[in-house]
């Protein structure tokens, strides 16, 4: 027999921001075991305890002032995956790896030029 589960399926902003920032609705679903292959046992797919450690190293760097800077880069090199996607609508199946990868890749090459560019016009103002 196969195992039921309760899932919760939600698209209200103010639900989700709650739900995505409890303190105590910690632990991942077992679907994230099917990431592990792909991700290894990163912070994504980690425990609780391995997370909490990880985070307190890792929230500075995401903080909402920083990310916003990368926001057109996200959103650039998302619509360009989309609409490579939207290519594929008509198959059975994708294997949508290649296309993660690669948007991936450059959204960080993306952020990491933007600094380089910032900490360039730093240096020239000086």
């Amino acid at each position: 027999m196969l195992e039921q589960k309760r899932m919760i399926i939600a698209s209200n902003y103010e639900f989700l921001e709650f739900v995505l920032s409890s303190t105590k609705i910690l632990n991942k679903s077992s679907e994230y075991k099917y990431l592990e292959s792909w991700l290894g046992n990163g912070l994504l797919t980690s425990t609780v305890k391995r997370w909490k450690k990880s985070r307190k190293v890792l929230t500075p760097a995401f903080h909402f002032s920083i990310l916003e800077e990368f926001v057109s880069t996200f959103e650039t090199n998302g619509k360009i995956m989309i609409d490579l996607l939207a290519k594929e609508v008509d198959k059975d199946s994708v294997d949508i790896y290649p296309y993660v990868r690669m948007c991936t890749l450059d959204i960080i090459c993306g952020a990491y030029i933007k600094l380089i560019f910032k900490k360039l016009a730093k240096s020239i103002k000086k």
